[in-house]
C-alpha cells in the first residue's frame, strides 16, 4: 500500500473511532444512535469491523529477540534475581535492573 493509501485509510479510521466514541457516549442503542446520525446500521457496524481489525494488527506486530540465557540462570553467586511473569511471558532480570528496564518490560507485556 502506498503512502497516500495508507494515509487515507489511518484517516478514515480515525474518523471511524470518533464516530464510535460519539456512540458510546450517547448512551443510545446503536439503531437509535444510526437513525440519528442517518447511517445505517450495516455500515456502522462494517466500520467498527474495521477500526477492530486495525487495532488487531496493530497488537500483533511482534519483533521476537533472540535472548542470551537468563542472567539468573547463568549466575553462579548469591545474586537475586527479579521475575515478571505475564500474559504467558516470563522475564527473569538481575535485581539491579534499572527502573526504566523494567517498566519498559511492563508496558510490553501488558
Amino acid at each position: 500500500m502506498d503512502k497516500i493509501a495508507k494515509s487515507k485509510r489511518a484517516m478514515r479510521l480515525q474518523e471511524w473511532s470518533e464516530m464510535y466514541r460519539a456512540y458510546q457516549a450517547s448512551g443510545k442503542t446503536v439503531s437509535a444512535w444510526c437513525e440519528e446520525q442517518e447511517l445505517s446500521p450495516k455500515t456502522f457496524y462494517y466500520r467498527l469491523q474495521k477500526i477492530r481489525e486495525s487495532e488487531l494488527e496493530c497488537s500483533e506486530k511482534h519483533e521476537i529477540v533472540p535472548l542470551s540465557p537468563s542472567p539468573c540462570a547463568l549466575q553462579t553467586d548469591n545474586i537475586s534475581c527479579i521475575k515478571i511473569i505475564g500474559n504467558g511471558i516470563t522475564v527473569e532480570l538481575p535485581e539491579n535492573a534499572s527502573a526504566e528496564t523494567i517498566t519498559a518490560i511492563l508496558r510490553g507485556i501488558r
